[in-house]
């Protein structure tokens, strides 16, 4: 099975707004001790929710989508907790880091913090909302151009880029798909933190036979492309194929996913989400 991490997109807006929160820092303590006391203080501290929204520059629907998403994230004491333990593990870092490169770093740390969780909880989520997630994904790379599709799924979107790459897409098609996307994102996040509900590891005889039915319905697919050929050599090369490939090869796996029928398909989707975490 091709395994390309796709980009926990939601997450990775929470930071255009998060960023600027460093400014509401105790500047008394160390960087990493008043962003640990800052980040666990807020499901206790609402106005200083408000005050990282208010940073945002996204409009209208999507800003108010966005904030919600925000909102709820940061309310919740699992969330916050689990974020400042994982800001006092890396201290000594965060210590030594330049107060002028302090943003980008925060910005980057809790990208890529929340995206683990993301790929580390989405298997534990139910099927339907595992498929859920992998389909939005599918709709929402499918409305970028060939770049930024690509740059999503290797998670090399540079932060700059993030919030424009957004506001380009056609919103009022993606509007709820992003909403179902924030959603998914932090049902993720909540069943990996709270550790439930539990999950069962695929047995390798599984994993074999989901391989085997994925690589089998794609084969087929791509015979009947005219450039099944050359998205085929995407796969297989990654680092050397042309963005349309890639992005094109991306999106006809995960609507593949979802479409096995039966408790074949059900294995595949497991498995698919199980590859979000390698």
């Amino acid at each position: 099975m091709n395994r390309f991490k796709i980009v926990a997109i939601g997450l990775g807006l929470t930071i255009v707004a998060a960023v600027s929160s460093l400014d509401l820092l105790d500047t008394n303590e160390t960087a990493s001790k008043g962003l640990e006391d800052f980040i666990r203080g807020l499901p206790e501290n609402p106005n200083d929710i408000e005050k990282i929204l208010e940073t945002s520059t996204l409009d209208g629907a999507l800003s108010e989508v966005t904030n919600h998403h925000l909102e709820v994230l940061f309310s919740s004491e699992p969330f916050a907790d689990a974020l400042a333990l994982e800001i006092r593990k890396n201290a000594r870092v965060i210590d030594n880091i330049p107060e002028s490169e302090l943003s980008r770093f925060f910005s980057d740390f809790l990208m890529s913090w929340s995206q683990v969780k993301t790929a580390q909880g989405i298997k534990r989520l139910p099927l339907d909302e595992q498929r859920n997630f992998h389909l939005s994904n599918a709709k929402f790379l499918t409305n970028l151009s060939a770049a930024d599709c690509v740059a999503f799924v290797q998670g090399h979107t540079p932060l700059n880029r993030l919030e424009s790459v957004v506001k380009n897409a056609s919103i009022e098609s993606d509007l709820q798909v992003l909403t179902n996307i924030f959603a998914l994102e932090r049902a993720s996040i909540f069943a990996e933190l709270n550790d439930s509900p539990k999950y069962i590891p695929l047995t390798e005889f599984e994993k074999q036979s989901a391989d085997t039915a994925i690589s089998n319905v794609l084969s087929t697919k791509l015979e009947q492309l005219a450039n099944g050929d050359e998205l085929l050599e995407a796969a297989k090369f990654p680092e050397n194929a042309p963005d349309n490939d890639l992005c094109e090869f991306v999106i006809l796996t995960l609507e593949t996913v979802v479409e096995v029928p039966g408790q074949l398909g059900d294995l595949v989707v497991k498995r698919y989400s199980e590859a979000q975490e390698s």
